[in-house]
């Protein structure tokens, strides 16, 4: 029995030394890499690292950029563990876009 009480003791001061609050967790980044554009498509790279969610938006030139937590909350989810290319079509031509992506 006593055998049982000290191995559960000994797992306990393991899992509290095991997890340090004060671990900083790397900052998320994110990169957006142009790709080809037609007169109605755009294609371009999104490289997330360090992130638990991704997230994209396009806007026309001139128009309010929505603020981070909106593009996470109704911009296009991307998975954010990888790298993915992405595809926007049913753009006007001779119209300039802003792609704003989040993590």
């Amino acid at each position: 029995m006593k055998k049982s009480y000290l191995l559960l003791a000994l797992t306990f001061v393991l899992a509290l030394v095991g997890c340090d609050p004060e671990e900083k967790q790397p900052d998320p980044q994110i990169a957006l890499t142009s790709g080809t554009a037609t007169e109605s498509t755009l294609s371009f790279t999104i490289t997330p690292k360090d992130a638990k969610q991704c997230a994209y938006v396009w806007v026309a030139n001139g128009t309010e950029v929505p603020s981070a937590a909106d593009i996470l909350a109704k911009g296009t989810a991307v998975d954010a563990s990888k790298e993915s290319v992405q595809t926007i079509s049913g753009l006007t031509d001779n119209t300039e876009y802003i792609i704003v992506a989040a993590v």
